[in-house]
């Protein structure tokens, strides 16, 4: 704006000083032409009051002025007598020349053209003299020349003027800009309110003006930095929420998306300037069919594993902006997806561990109600079958309702020395260790936590037992408890058959067996190992295991000290 003002007083002042220049060249041009006009013709007249000869006039007229003026003495016939500067003799008649005629009828004459003579526009001025006309002449461009020395002159003062006017022109629109310039500041405001500077505006006519822009400013910047906090307070939400959020329109065009869907879909995917479709995202054909099923429907759900983790994916379809958009929550389910399938396998083996028992009791059982066992031989024999198979039978319910006691956190703590516990197993399992042809190895330190004595005993119990059962005769099972800081280290280690890499994984999971003949023959249920890290996690510990086949097997576990 500032510059279109500049330019336009430019231009107007520009024109001014031309036109000026115009009309002041013409006047003065004007003024010179008739001054040196009247000028010849008083020479003329003073010339003819002296009564020289007109070869005198010349002469003096060119001594005394150097003017350039030319004289000629004409006859009344029309005939040239004298001339200054020409050839008078060779000249053509002169009655027809207006001045010459006007002088010998009314005693002066003037005229201005093109002289047959030099062929140059010249200024004539004819006074009668005795039987004749003396005739005094110069030429135009004589008149004219001095514009050669006014126009340069006013051709400096212009450009000098136009120099000048640039500048006032650059003062003036400033100064006319400068309020609107404070306007447009203070449009630039991004925190806080502007204050009211109307009282230092110089023209009355923009205070009303920049009054309300100073209050529509500060209510904008109220508004502002309040979607500003909104706009923070969401991102800090979504950007903190475990679960993917990500908000699509209904191109497909990813409008926004947290740094958990994110890492779930692809690490790598940067939101930019430049708007990005939910393909650029994630390449997951699952989702994107499910985008596809939108198109009919307002919601969508389903699961989905991606990088061996589960995942609810939930779509909904909202209207917004005269269109649609998408949100897409991505819950990580994999725990809950994990729990489901242990539930699920946990009631198809305890189904099916109960069964076994349950069916060689009951078959037996009905065998010896309706007589078919009767000699006291089978009697004994299969009276003992259901004696064992109740007893498994037992053991799997103790330790079912054991894992349930342990999950449900009913226990009571208490101050336990686990080189003490470390004693009473190995004394407890020292005959079955000497039946297997197997050494109990003891390496303990005094070592005190907070735990159940119960389950500390069977924690080592089951440890020691399996790697008694599992050992080749002549091995050993060699039990290590340390102070090691902070923790208590306790380390089952044997050398016997160990267990492949494949089951290493899914050792701890509840009824799972490597090798289930064999252990049906050592009579585990599978629940052992299971029961171990549940009391180890509720103790708030440790465990892990180290094991290679044919070189025996290590479980490592840490418990808290008691403080």
């Amino acid at each position: 704006m500032q510059k279109k003002i500049n330019r336009a007083i430019t231009i107007i002042v520009s024109l001014t000083i031309i036109v000026f220049s115009i009309i002041s060249v013409f006047s003065i041009s004007g003024i010179y032409f008739d001054k040196s006009r009247e000028n010849i013709e008083n020479i003329a007249r003073l010339s003819v009051k002296s009564g020289n000869t007109p070869e005198e006039i010349a002469e003096n007229v060119k001594d005394a002025l150097d003017s350039g003026i030319r004289v000629t003495y004409i006859l009344s016939d029309g005939t040239v007598e004298f001339d200054s500067e020409g050839a008078y003799d060779k000249m053509e008649n002169h009655s027809d020349r207006k001045e010459v005629a006007d002088a010998f009828k009314k005693g002066e004459g003037s005229d201005t053209r093109v002289s047959q003579t030099f062929g140059k526009s010249t200024y004539y001025f004819a006074i009668k003299y005795g039987d004749g006309v003396i005739r005094f002449s110069s030429l135009v461009s004589n008149i004219f020349s001095l514009l050669f020395i006014i126009v340069p002159v006013f051709l400096a003062l212009c450009v000098l003027m136009l120099i000048i006017a640039r500048a006032v022109s650059k003062r003036i629109s400033k100064s006319v800009i400068r309020p609107l310039t404070k306007i447009v500041d203070s449009l630039k405001i991004k925190d806080g309110v502007p204050e009211d500077f109307s009282e230092d505006i110089e023209y009355e006519e923009l205070k009303p003006i920049v009054s309300n822009i100073t209050y529509i400013s500060a209510r904008l910047q109220k508004y502002i930095r309040r979607l500003k906090r909104e706009k923070e307070r969401v991102t800090l939400i979504t950007d903190n929420m475990v679960e993917g959020m990500i908000l699509i329109d209904e191109e497909n065009t990813v409008l926004s998306v947290n740094r958990s869907a994110a890492a779930i879909l692809n690490p790598d995917f940067v939101t930019g300037d430049e708007p990005k479709k939910i393909t650029e995202l994630t390449g997951d054909d699952r989702i994107l069919s499910m985008l596809k099923t939108l198109d009919n429907e307002s919601s969508v759900y389903k699961t989905v594993d991606i990088d061996g983790r589960f995942y609810r994916v939930h779509m909904n379809k909202s209207e917004f902006a005269e269109g649609f958009g998408i949100i897409i929550l991505l819950i990580d389910a994999t725990e809950s997806v994990k729990s489901e399938k242990i539930r699920h396998d946990f009631s198809a083996n305890v189904t099916h561990e109960l069964k076994t028992p349950l069916t060689t009791i009951k078959g037996f059982g009905e065998m010896l109600e309706n007589g078919i066992i009767t000699g006291a031989d089978d009697v004994k024999k299969y009276g003992g079958t259901i004696f064992r198979e109740s007893e498994r039978l037992l053991l799997l319910i103790n330790d079912i309702i054991r894992l349930s006691e342990i999950e449900e956190q009913t226990i009571e703590l208490e101050s336990v020395r686990l080189d003490e516990v470390a004693y009473e197993v190995a004394d407890i399992l020292s005959h079955k260790a000497q039946q297997h042809g197997v050494e109990i190895i003891l390496d303990v330190q005094s070592v005190t936590v907070m735990a159940n004595r119960s389950y500390a005993n069977e924690l080592l119990i089951n440890l020691a037992d399996n790697s008694i059962k599992y050992n080749t005769k002549g091995g050993y099972v060699k039990i290590i408890v340390k102070d090691i800081g902070s923790r208590a280290l306790i380390v089952v280690e044997d050398n016997g058959i160990g267990i492949p890499k494949e089951s290493q994984e899914r050792i701890f999971e509840r009824f799972y067996r490597v090798d289930k003949s064999r252990s049906k023959q050592t009579g585990g249920t599978g629940l052992g190992l299971s029961i171990v890290k549940h009391i180890v996690t509720y103790h708030s510990g440790t465990i892990s295991l180290k094991s290679s086949v044919g070189n025996g097997t290590k479980v490592i576990i840490t418990l808290p000290k008691l403080q």
